[in-house]
C-alpha cells in the first residue's frame, strides 16, 4: 500500500504545519488512536487556560493565534 505524503493530502500545507503532526501520520490507526487520545485532555486544559488573540493574523495556526 502506497500513502500519500501529507503534502499530497492536505494541498500542499505539509510545510506549514510541525514537525509532530507529519510524524503522528505516519503512524498506524491504533497508535494514532493513542496519541490522540494523550493529547485531546492537553488541548482542552490549553484551550480553558487561553484566550482567542484577536490581533493575531489568520493566516497563523490556531493555537498561535491564542494569548
Amino acid at each position: 500500500m502506497t500513502r500519500k505524503r501529507p503534502a499530497q493530502v492536505r494541498g500542499g500545507l505539509a510545510a506549514r504545519r510541525p514537525a509532530a503532526f507529519t510524524v503522528v501520520d505516519g503512524l498506524d490507526a491504533a497508535a494514532q488512536r493513542d496519541v490522540r487520545a494523550l493529547v485531546e485532555p492537553l488541548d482542552r486544559t490549553f484551550l480553558a487556560r487561553t484566550l482567542p488573540d484577536p490581533h493575531a493574523p489568520n493566516d497563523r495556526p490556531g493555537w498561535e493565534r491564542r494569548c
